[in-house]
């Protein structure tokens, strides 16, 4: 396509925002969303530099080739660049994201795809872009998750992606027998949190109904399993 590059593209959206500012708390969720993407925007370089060894794929990338982009509820990631690269390098971004979320009571979901796709300020268009914006609400839990097109890119779990075999997709027509996912427990476990501490912000979410319960108690699965 003319005027299309090729590259990584990640959608991450905020669950329960809808009414999340009745919430009672000393910051406004819109501030904490904020301080999140500047934090992460802070430490691309260093994110870079601590993968670099074990993804050569990133050599001639560095802060300036990531986007990371704040449009009301949602968070959009944009990497130009080699697939391996830039969907191992959106992993171990978004998994800073996600986990500063729970820990600033914004837990979140979302999907990263690879294709093409044009971008410029706060315009993006592109099959990438489609594909990421489609698929990042139709899992019922706290997660991120690989789109079709990241699948058949990096085919084999790798750095902060790592299969996992009970998504709950929203849709029992969705059926992908080997999903890769991000390790976000990981970056749980490195900040020294453990699944007590998941439980307790997960109750301090409440009232828990339905619609909003079953994100928190999927996630609790999903972290309880890959951190036996």
């Amino acid at each position: 396509m003319n005027n299309f590059d090729s590259g990584a593209v990640t959608f991450i959206d905020v669950l329960g925002w809808k009414g999340i500012w009745a919430r009672k708390n000393s910051q406004s969720p819109i501030e904490k969303l904020k301080r999140i993407v500047e934090n992460v925007n802070v430490e691309i370089q260093s994110i870079i530099t601590s993968l670099i060894d074990r993804v050569p794929e990133l050599h001639g990338l560095d802060a300036k080739s990531v986007s990371i982009l704040n449009i009301s509820d949602t968070i959009v990631i944009i990497t130009k660049g080699d697939a391996v690269a830039t969907i191992c390098l959106h992993g171990e971004i978004s998994k800073r994201i996600l986990t500063d979320g729970l820990l600033s009571e914004l837990p979140m979901r979302g999907a990263t795809s690879y294709g093409e796709f044009s971008h410029e300020d706060l315009t993006f268009m592109g099959p990438a872009v489609d594909e990421a914006a489609a698929w990042h609400e139709v899992t019922n839990w706290v997660g991120i998750i690989l789109t079709p097109s990241a699948l058949l890119k990096l085919k084999t779990p790798k750095e902060s992606w790592i299969s996992y075999q009970k998504v709950p997709y929203k849709s029992a027509d969705i059926r992908i027998g080997k999903s890769l996912v991000l390790n976000w427990a990981a970056e749980w476990s490195k900040r020294g949190k453990q699944a007590d501490d998941f439980r307790e912000i997960s109750y301090l979410a409440g009232p828990l109904l339905p619609e909003v319960g079953k994100y928190y108690l999927n996630a609790l699965d999903f972290l309880e399993e890959v951190t036996t």
